[in-house]
């Protein structure tokens, strides 16, 4: 994950938080920021409280149909040189977010790093700072809430939500132990 140092981007002036990721816009709730919070990506479902704000990204195709067409449409968006989400830059222009975040981790996934950088510099009139996560293990996930509530102004709130996720974890570990539970291996591949 990298916050997104604003000298590199467009030049332009500076309270609003935008999320691009559906799980980003949980931990900004979960960290007690949700009154900041301006717009959301289309997938952005929970809370449900945050089906109220504007959405400010959708896929670029059908989300109906079967695993196998939406694949192909998937394949064929990407083909064509495009990702497969789009933002919508007038929605975020009316909405005036001080903060954007997304992620670093694939343009299948959500909306691309190089779409937000180049909507702020084409469409905003002011320069919000970009926080981009690029989640790929849970160590990683842990870190991203960090930065989140740091660039949100409060850092102890991240490490006092993950350390309350990783007492819940161990907690769930101490009892299905105590269960006798045979331990399983598992893969899971998506």
């Amino acid at each position: 994950m990298r916050l997104i140092d604003q000298s590199r981007s467009c030049p332009h002036n500076e309270s609003n938080q935008r999320s691009l990721i559906a799980s980003s816009t949980e931990t900004v709730c979960s960290l007690g920021f949700e009154d900041q919070l301006v717009g959301r990506s289309h997938a952005s479902d929970y809370p449900p409280s945050v089906l109220e704000l504007p959405i400010c990204s959708e896929a670029k195709f059908d989300l109906n149909g079967t695993s196998l067409e939406i694949g192909e449409r998937v394949r064929r968006t990407l083909e064509n040189g495009n990702g497969v989400y789009r933002t919508h830059g007038d929605i975020l222009r009316r909405l005036n977010p001080t903060v954007i975040i997304t992620q670093d981790y694939g343009e299948v996934y959500a909306v691309g790093l190089k779409d937000v950088e180049q909507i702020t510099c084409n469409e905003l009139k002011t320069e919000p700072a970009i926080v981009s996560l690029a989640p790929s293990s849970r160590d990683s996930i842990f870190e991203g809430m960090i930065v989140i509530a740091s660039q949100l102004g409060d850092a102890s709130r991240g490490k006092k939500l993950v350390d309350s996720i990783e007492r819940r974890i161990e907690q769930v570990a101490r009892v299905v132990s105590s269960l006798g539970f045979t331990k399983q291996r598992v893969a899971c591949i998506e």
